[in-house]
C-alpha cells in the first residue's frame, strides 16, 4: 500500500480517490464561498488579536503560476545554451495579487488575474 505511514499518522482507514482534493477545491473555490471564508478569517482573526481593526501598514504583491511543467526561465536558459528543448513562451498566465498586513504577515485578499 503506498503511504502506509502518512495514512496511519492521519489515521485514514482507507486512501481517497487522487481526484478528491480537485472536485474539492472546483465545489469550495467559487467567488461567494471564498468571500465567506476570507470574511470569517478576518473576523476570528480580530477576536484572537492577531490583527487590528484598522491595518497600519499593508504591502501589495503579486506572482505568477505557470501553465506547464517547465518554466519560461528554464525555456530561455536552454535557447542560450545551444541545447534547445523548447522555445515556446507563454506570455499569459495565471496571476494572483494580495494585500497583506505587514504586522500580522495575515493576507487580507487577493485578486486572480491573468
Amino acid at each position: 500500500m503506498d503511504s502506509s505511514d502518512l495514512q496511519d499518522i492521519l489515521e485514514l482507514r482507507e486512501i481517497p480517490h487522487y481526484t478528491t482534493l480537485q472536485k474539492a477545491a472546483h465545489r469550495l473555490t467559487n467567488k461567494k464561498t471564498l468571500d465567506m471564508l476570507m470574511k470569517k478569517m478576518l473576523v476570528l482573526s480580530i477576536k484572537a488579536k492577531i490583527l487590528k481593526k484598522v491595518v497600519a501598514l499593508g504591502a501589495i504583491d503579486s506572482t505568477g503560476f505557470e501553465s506547464h511543467y517547465v518554466s519560461s526561465y528554464f525555456v530561455r536558459r536552454k535557447a542560450k545554451g545551444g541545447e534547445q528543448y523548447q522555445t515556446t513562451t507563454y506570455s499569459r498566465f495565471t496571476k494572483v495579487g494580495f494585500v497583506v498586513d505587514c504586522a500580522s504577515y495575515l493576507v487580507l485578499g487577493g485578486i486572480p488575474s491573468w
